[in-house]
């Protein structure tokens, strides 16, 4: 309700709640998935964890596509 304030059409409003949705997906998959799956030692060692200081977001980051599940 607080986003619908903000005077944005439908769909603008769609793709903001669709990549916050995106973002916490992806958050729980690298905190608490990722770790549970390959281990806390081989997420740490292949630099899967998220930070927990020093973070910035990278907006230039733009992984690939369907380099999930390849193992």
């Amino acid at each position: 309700e607080a986003l619908r304030g903000r005077g944005w059409s439908e769909e603008t409003l769609f793709h903001v709640v669709r990549k916050m949705v995106g973002a916490m997906f992806q958050h729980i998959t690298y905190k608490e998935y990722l770790p549970e799956v390959i281990g806390p030692a081989l997420t740490s060692v292949m630099n899967l964890t998220i930070p927990t200081v020093n973070y910035r977001y990278n907006q230039l980051l733009n992984p690939p596509p369907g380099s999930h599940g390849l193992a």
